[in-house]
């Protein structure tokens, strides 16, 4: 009999936020890190300036204004997820044959290619099948079978030819990491 893997998701409120903060941290972080550059050599330009001066508090000023707001894209685009749910809950279902998986929202059945998904991201809780740089199918761990999760992700991975990476952070950004999850990105 045919490997077959069945999961879900339930989105409420919680999960758009965990979903958006993932899509955002992992192929949204150079913007974040030049933003983030760029602040921080105004603060470091107006103190070298000097604070006394209008253009070296004004830099000084503008850099630490701008900082906050690092997150506004990824901050919009959630709300926006969020405001769509109305309040309600969205439960997803995905099975995963030999041959494609498929996806299933309201009433009818997606069927998608393995060779459409560009990045595998793991999480704690959760994992995503990227099939583009704006969006996710988000798995919930809890819903594959006890004890299935690592025959699940090995199945994946051989069926998409990608390793599975992690989340970036700025805390825990290493070359290291930047090469394995270039190299476990297809190009969309």
């Amino acid at each position: 009999m045919a490997q077959q893997y069945r999961a879900a998701i339930v989105y409420n409120e919680e999960r758009i936020k965990k979903l958006s903060a993932c899509v955002h941290s992992t192929f949204h972080m150079n913007f974040k890190i030049v933003y983030t550059a760029f602040c921080l050599i105004l603060v470091f330009a107006g103190c070298f300036i000097g604070m006394g001066t209008t253009v070296g508090l004004l830099c000084i000023c503008l850099g630490v204004f701008l900082i906050p707001s690092a997150n506004v894209l990824e901050k919009s685009q959630r709300d926006q997820a969020i405001e769509r749910l109305h309040g309600k809950q969205i439960r997803v279902e995905y099975r995963f044959d030999e041959k494609n998986f498929f996806c299933l929202s309201g009433n009818e059945w997606q069927e998608y290619s393995y060779q459409s998904i560009i990045r595998l991201v793991e999480e704690q809780e959760f994992l995503y099948l990227f099939p583009n740089k704006a969006q996710a199918y988000m798995i919930d761990k809890s819903t594959l079978k006890k004890g299935e999760v690592e025959r699940f992700k090995a199945f994946i991975t051989k069926k998409v030819g990608l390793e599975w990476t992690k989340p970036v952070s700025l805390l825990t950004l290493s070359l290291k990491q930047i090469r394995f999850n270039k190299k476990n990105t297809r190009e969309a």
